[in-house]
């Protein structure tokens, strides 16, 4: 065993040798044989938690390389892929036997050869990265039992290696606070590529790893803070904050607002993702940490600094929620729902939404203390007309008629003995919404139907533009846009091919408010007679239909 050992590092660093000559022609160690096309599909997990995601940050992809390992997870090669939207190509040397091959957005191997012959899990926990490009790293591995000519690898689902933080503040009438801003403080500086568990010598999603030597990135100046309004967001890195002591600077989000009056003094509060004042939530890659604040009950502390060095605000000074990993505590408990903002719009007769609290120093939840309330706004119509714990956690509502008018009800679910851990949620009933606009090239459509005609040919450009009306709320989010054509295929990045029902569509997932509201898709003809009927769908909104004529 010894000797056969020796002889693999032999190799490796014969391999290291012949790397040299390839590197300078083509930036990439070469193992031995010809180079094969793969290509495959990419798309961006979303950001875990509750809703979001924002537009060109979070989801580009700039450039994509493929780091392939052996099947004892020694590095071979580095290919750069020539990418088209949400496909590429990359050239690799084919295999007989297995190969690992690691993912890697918008990050560029200085100098491939000094890793050939090094191990996968030495390479990749060693590698850290600031946040210093307008695009987030992102990351995934697949292994593949062989790599033939021309092979498809697939779809990779990449994960992002940051987090994505948001603060909606109520509107003043409501929450008391005027002109509310907000940035991320305490965050690391830099992350690792990849999550690694050094006890397994693995790479699972949800392992929080940091790098070392990490330190507070440069604090946000208060010219660069950005409104509350939950559609202006920041990053981070991933942070274990589990065994972090309260005198220790955790991650937070700064609030700086007016509080009472539109003239105010400016004041601050610190708010913490907690469950308790004891135990914080961690900070975990791909994770979207969104914050919901809707009651100030007192001004905030007078500067920056005090707000930053003082206790949370969190459930003193604010009423605030985390639905990041929707949950809420007061210090004796945690009490989650696996939904804040319900809308139906198929004339439902019910729905269902699940509750959980457990119990402070506890693992397992308790149900039975669980309790349900429903109230209604003074001027409107009640959503639901009953809401029953079925047990378990399973909180049914029954939905009052469908009519053509927005009914709402707040559900409130608190635990009996501490009537200060509550968690509500708004329910609406409804008809479907309707788009401001929708609209195929420049035809506009009318009773959820359009017509455009598009020269015979391949080619030939269909854009699909729609804008969502005001009132559609960022808590449904995500949303999924769908387009039916079999004659079409779409230039805009980030839509997924799919079949459904025997047809074609291709999907786009809507994580975050575009800018406007505003939702554009170009798509072009693949077959010269592109003459069809094309359904457009999307989630809570009226069915359109594009009739495209050649």
């Amino acid at each position: 065993m010894k000797s056969k050992s020796i002889i693999a590092q032999l190799l490796y660093v014969l391999i290291a040798f012949m790397a040299v000559s390839c590197v300078a022609d083509k930036s990439e160690p070469c193992p031995s044989g010809e180079p094969t096309r793969v290509s495959g599909s990419i798309v961006s997990l979303e950001h875990h938690g509750l809703r979001g995601a924002s537009a060109d940050k979070e989801n580009s992809v700039e450039r994509l390389e493929l780091w392939v390992f052996d099947e004892d997870g020694h590095f071979l090669e580095r290919a750069v892929a020539d990418l088209s939207g949400s496909t590429f190509t990359a050239k690799i040397i084919p295999s007989e036997v297995e190969r690992r091959i690691h993912f890697i957005a918008n990050y560029e191997l200085a100098d491939p050869s000094v890793w050939v012959g090094r191990s996968e899990r030495e390479m990749l926990p060693s590698i850290s990265v600031a946040d210093d490009l307008e695009t987030i790293r992102m990351w995934a591995r697949i292994s593949y039992p062989s790599i033939a000519p021309n092979q498809n690898l697939g779809q990779i689902q990449l994960l992002r290696n940051m987090a994505k933080f948001s603060l909606s503040v109520t509107p003043p009438a409501e929450s008391k606070l005027y002109d509310a801003s907000y940035a991320l403080y305490n965050s690391w500086n830099k992350g690792t590529l990849a999550p690694f568990d050094p006890n397994t010598g693995s790479f699972p999603q949800g392992q929080i790893t940091e790098p070392a030597g990490v330190v507070f990135a440069n604090p946000t100046s208060e010219a660069a803070f950005k409104e509350a309004d939950g559609a202006h967001f920041f990053y981070g890195f991933e942070r274990d904050q589990s065994n972090i002591g309260t005198g220790a600077g955790i991650t937070c989000l700064i609030l700086k607002a007016r509080y009472n009056l539109p003239n105010a003094d400016y004041t601050y509060y610190k708010l913490d993702f907690v469950d308790t004042n004891k135990v914080r939530y961690n900070i975990t890659r791909n994770h979207f940490y969104k914050m919901i604040l809707k009651k100030a009950k007192a001004p905030g502390r007078p500067t920056l600094q005090e707000a930053l060095d003082g206790a949370a605000a969190n459930n003193i000074f604010l009423s605030a929620e985390v639905q990041a990993l929707p949950a809420f505590s007061d210090g004796s408990g945690m009490l989650t729902v696996d939904h804040t903002y319900m809308v139906f719009v198929q004339g439902e007769p019910s729905g269902t939404f699940q509750a959980t609290y457990i119990p402070q120093g506890q693992n397992n939840p308790d149900y039975s203390k669980l309790t349900v309330s429903v109230s209604t706004p003074t001027g409107q119509q009640a959503a639901v007309t009953s809401a029953q714990h079925e047990g378990n956690g399973k909180i049914k509502l029954t939905l009052a008629q469908q009519e053509n008018l927005t009914k709402r009800s707040d559900v409130v679910i608190g635990v009996q003995g501490n009537p200060d851990l509550k968690r509500s949620v708004t329910v609406l009933v409804r008809e479907k919404y309707q788009y401001v606009f929708f609209k195929a090239n420049t035809s506009s459509a009318e009773n959820n139907q359009v017509t455009t005609q598009i020269s015979a040919g391949q080619g030939n450009e269909l854009l699909i533009s729609a804008k969502l009306p005001d009132v559609l709320n960022a808590a449904l989010l995500p949303i999924t846009f769908k387009v039916y054509t079999e004659h079409f295929y779409p230039k805009t990045g980030g839509m997924i091919l799919g079949i459904e029902g025997g047809k074609t569509l291709y999907k786009y997932v809507l994580t975050t408010m575009p800018q406007n509201k505003e939702l554009q898709f170009r798509f072009k003809s693949n077959k010269v007679n592109s003459a069809e009927n094309i359904a457009v769908k999307m989630d809570y909104f009226h069915d359109q239909t594009i009739h495209v004529t050649n």
